[in-house]
C-alpha cells in the first residue's frame, strides 16, 4: 500500500482506540457506585436483645452506625415475604405499607394476642441500577395486664384437693412458664392463661417454684411457700329439719323418718368434688317410756332407730351423737368426729 494511505489508516485506528478507551473509562466511572445506596446522614443506634433483664443476668445490645437518606424515602412493607433467589424478594399474602418520615419507617400495631409475636417485611430503596430490596425480621412479647395481690396469712393449700392457682412471671408469657411443687403434684389446666391446680399429698408445707425459658434454658424465677391443711370437717345434717332462731333443730315425725338418715355436708367450702359420708352414729330417744340408744353402721336409719322416732312424743328431743364421717373422694383419709345433733319433735 502507498505509505500515505497506510499512515491515514493507522491514524484512524489510533483515534478509534482513544475514543473507545474514553468510553470505557466513562462507563466504569458511571457504574462504579451503581449498586450502592446514597445516604445524607448517619446516627448511632443500639438494639437491646431485651429491655427486661433479671437481676444477676447480663444486659446485651448491638451497637452500630445507621445511615439514612432524608432526600429519598424508602418503601417499607410489613408482612410475609418470600425469596426469589439472587438477592431478590417479594411480599406474599396480606401486608401493610409503612409510613416513612425523614427516611425512617414509623411502625405501630395493636397487641391483641398474648405471647411471642414474630414480624418482618421488606425495605426497598432506589439505586442507579434500580430497586434494591432488603428483608428484616423481629419479635416482641405481648403479656396481659396483671395486678398481683397476695393474702399473706391465707397461703393455704388443702390436702388431696385440686387447689386452683394462678401463676405469672412479669416479662414472660404464660406459655413460657412452668411450675413444680415440693409436696404432691401440680398440673396445668390452661397454660396459656397461667391456670394450674396444686394437689398436696401430706400436711405441713408445700413450696411452689416457677421457671421460665430464657435463651432456650429453664431458669428458676422464684418460689412461694404454702401451708397444707386438711379439708375442714363437714356438718352432720337431717335434710328436712328446720333451724329455729335459738339454733336448735325441729322436725315432725314423718319428715324425720322420710329424711332417710344423717348426711354429712360441707359448708362454705368452695372446692368441687370433696365428698364425705356418714360411717356410724348413735341415736338416743324415749321408746316405750324408757330412754333407748341404737347404733347405726352408715348414714341410714335402722328399724330400731325408726321405732324410737315414731314413738317419741311431740315436744321431746332425740339426740344423735358419736357421729363419724369419712372422706370418699380420695384414699387413705381418716375418720372425722362430727358435732352431735339435738332434734326436737314437733
Amino acid at each position: 500500500m502507498p505509505s500515505v494511505g497506510a499512515l491515514t489508516l493507522l491514524s484512524k485506528m489510533q483515534s478509534d482506540v482513544r475514543n473507545t478507551e474514553a468510553d470505557i473509562i466513562k462507563l466504569l466511572r458511571e457504574n462504579i457506585d451503581a449498586g450502592s445506596l446514597k445516604f445524607t446522614s448517619a446516627e448511632g443506634i443500639q438494639i437491646p436483645k431485651s429491655t427486661f433483664v433479671l437481676r444477676g443476668d447480663s444486659f446485651r445490645s448491638q451497637i452500630f452506625i445507621s445511615a439514612n437518606d432524608t432526600t429519598q424515602d424508602p418503601l417499607i412493607y410489613v408482612g410475609a415475604y418470600d425469596s426469589l433467589g439472587l438477592g431478590k424478594y417479594q411480599m406474599i399474602g396480606d401486608y401493610d405499607t409503612i409510613k416513612v418520615v425523614n427516611g425512617k419507617g414509623m411502625f405501630s400495631r395493636r397487641a391483641n394476642t398474648t405471647g411471642m409475636q414474630n414480624w418482618g417485611g421488606l425495605i426497598s430503596m432506589k439505586t442507579e441500577s434500580g430497586l434494591k430490596t432488603y428483608p428484616f425480621k423481629g419479635s416482641y412479647l405481648v403479656a396481659n395486664k396483671t395486678a398481683v395481690v397476695s393474702p399473706v396469712n391465707m397461703n393455704i393449700l388443702y390436702l388431696e384437693v385440686d387447689n386452683p392457682i394462678q401463676i405469672s412471671v412479669p416479662g414472660f408469657s404464660a406459655g413460657e412458664i412452668t411450675a413444680s411443687i415440693s409436696n404432691g403434684s401440680v398440673s396445668a389446666v390452661k397454660k396459656s392463661t397461667g391456670e394450674y391446680t396444686a394437689k398436696p399429698s401430706k400436711k405441713g408445707k408445700a413450696l411452689v417454684t416457677l421457671y421460665a425459658k430464657i435463651d432456650g434454658k429453664k431458669s428458676k424465677m422464684g418460689s412461694v411457700e404454702f401451708r397444707v391443711k386438711e379439708v375442714p370437717p363437714p356438718k352432720a345434717k337431717i335434710q328436712l329439719a328446720n333451724l329455729t332462731p335459738d339454733g336448735s333443730l325441729m322436725i315432725g315425725k314423718a319428715d324425720f323418718v322420710n329424711s332417710g338418715g344423717v348426711i354429712a355436708k360441707l359448708e362454705d367450702f368452695d372446692f368441687k368434688g370433696v365428698r364425705y359420708i356418714i360411717t356410724s352414729y348413735r341415736l338416743t330417744g324415749m321408746y316405750k317410756g324408757e330412754q333407748q340408744s341404737y347404733e347405726s353402721n352408715g348414714g341410714q336409719f335402722s328399724k330400731k332407730q325408726i321405732g324410737i322416732i315414731r314413738n317419741t312424743k311431740v315436744g321431746n328431743s332425740i339426740t344423735i351423737s358419736k357421729i363419724q364421717a369419712k372422706r370418699i373422694d380420695t384414699k387413705n383419709t381418716k375418720v372425722r368426729q362430727l358435732d352431735p345433733l339435738v332434734i326436737e319433735i314437733k
